[in-house]
């Protein structure tokens, strides 16, 4: 950095991001004291000896300058522009009206109990789908645009393939662990009115497999059995 844009960036630093210095530190000197920290790494108990300061003044200034350029978001930060109405390029026309679609993208999300299986993904993590745009999506809104899509294009499956491919695997996984502990393992019983597991905490944490399905609801183990009832091997030799 060239002193112009030091000069610049100091200017900027104390009318918008209201930094102050005094009798001991310029704001140049502030400033310049960040900027080395940040682009070079420098820890603190290096930089204290350097300058012969407290590692409490050195964290002190750094934290002072770093509030004052986080006032300077609005200016520093470039702002997205939706693509216009008369865009012609073939890679931005289909996109107008958005800022960025950043689709799959999850974020941890902390749910209420009633809620969580709403939020469940695929990994099994509570966790939400984003979908950035100019006046920011609310939830739900990239399901609804997703039935939007399925009506306009009803060939195309969308994302219906991978989801339903997802859910066979889980539940023949579910459907086999839950049949081994009736059928080949003591201590489990099968509740036919809640349609779940019933046993004790300790003979099915002995069960890693079957994790998660204890008192959980199955109904559908009987239209299961005539899917999946022949898959496993039952023999002498069975593994």
């Amino acid at each position: 950095m060239d002193r112009r844009f030091l000069a610049k960036l100091c200017y900027l630093l104390t009318t918008d991001g209201k930094l102050k210095g005094n009798k001991n530190m310029s704001i140049n000197e502030l400033v310049i004291y960040f900027l080395h920290i940040i682009a070079h790494n420098v820890k603190n108990m290096i930089l204290k000896r350097q300058t012969a300061r407290s590692g409490e003044i050195v964290s002190r200034k750094f934290h002072l300058v770093l509030n004052s350029v986080l006032r300077l978001h609005n200016i520093l930060f470039k702002k997205l522009e939706p693509i216009p109405e008369n865009c012609t390029d073939e890679r931005w026309k289909w996109f107008k009206g958005c800022l960025g679609a950043l689709d799959e993208t999850y974020i941890n999300v902390n749910a209420p109990i009633d809620d969580k299986l709403r939020y469940r993904t695929r990994k099994c993590e509570i966790a939400t789908n984003v979908l950035g745009s100019e006046n920011g999506f609310r939830t739900g809104y990239l399901l609804h645009l997703e039935k939007l899509m399925a009506a306009k294009l009803p060939s195309s499956s969308l994302k219906a393939t991978s989801y339903i491919e997802s859910r066979y695997k889980l539940l023949k996984r579910q459907f086999h662990a839950i049949t081994e502990m009736l059928n080949h393992s003591s201590g489990f019983g099968w509740n036919d009115v809640e349609k779940c597991i019933i046993t004790t905490k300790d003979v099915f944490d002995d069960h890693p497999a079957a994790i998660g399905l204890r008192n959980k609801e199955f109904p559908h183990l009987d239209d299961l059995m005539f899917v999946w009832g022949k898959d496993r091997a039952t023999g002498a030799n069975a593994e």
